[in-house]
């Protein structure tokens, strides 16, 4: 008797471990896509935290990091947020730890890039970049659990879906920056460098999956 009540204890505490986990795993998605949305809200930190290159250079490093979270209009967040919630919910799901390198990496990369190879942007607003790294990320790492997985679908899901964001970027770069899915013409260009950037970073971290234990 006194077995069956040390077993069913185990189960309940390992269902309750297994309940803050799941919940846990999308804590650092929900963080990123507040403090998105504060900086919208409130004006005064869009002002400290947008990419713009002369304070920059004068000093304020941090905006390499912070100016992916400031947007210039409600559908230009409504739309970079909906989209970084979804995809960063899925990859944080899969693994954390590739979570955060992907969206480290691909913010400093872009921010660098912007900085160093594209001088004509004199600000440089959005989540699109990092939601295009952490789009290709999942689609990769779906691909690579599909090829173990005898008649998963997944993975041929992913490859149509690389398909149309590599049609995406390249609509993007002969059209000279027009979006596809947010019309920001009124209040500026999209960035397709960005977006190409985003998408390699995510595909190189999504090739991590699954080689070493600790990534997972």
């Amino acid at each position: 008797m006194e077995l069956a009540n040390q077993i069913m204890l185990h189960h309940r505490e390992d269902a309750s471990c297994k309940r803050i986990e799941h919940c846990l795993s999308y804590a650092l998605t929900a963080f990123a896509a507040l403090a998105a949305a504060m900086i919208y809200i409130i004006p005064a930190w869009t002002s400290l935290a947008h990419f713009d290159r002369a304070l920059i250079h004068a000093g304020e490093f941090w905006r390499l990091f912070t100016g992916h979270f400031a947007h210039l209009s409600f559908e230009h967040l409504f739309w970079d947020l909906l989209a970084f919630i979804v995809l960063g919910a899925f990859c944080e799901h899969k693994s954390r730890t590739l979570f955060v390198v992907c969206v480290a990496l691909s913010m400093i990369t872009i921010s660098m890039h912007v900085l160093l190879f594209e001088p004509g942007i004199a600000r440089y607003y959005g989540l699109s970049g990092v939601d295009s790294a952490l789009f290709v990320m999942l689609c990769v790492i779906l691909i690579k659990e599909s090829a173990h997985q005898q008649g998963d679908a997944s993975g041929i899901i992913a490859w149509l879906a690389l398909l149309c964001f590599i049609g995406k970027v390249t609509y993007e770069y002969f059209t000279g920056g027009a979006t596809l899915f947010v019309d920001i013409s009124a209040i500026g260009r999209g960035v397709p460098s960005a977006h190409l950037i985003g998408g390699l970073i995510g595909a190189a971290t999504g090739m991590q999956f699954g080689i070493k234990r600790c990534w997972n």
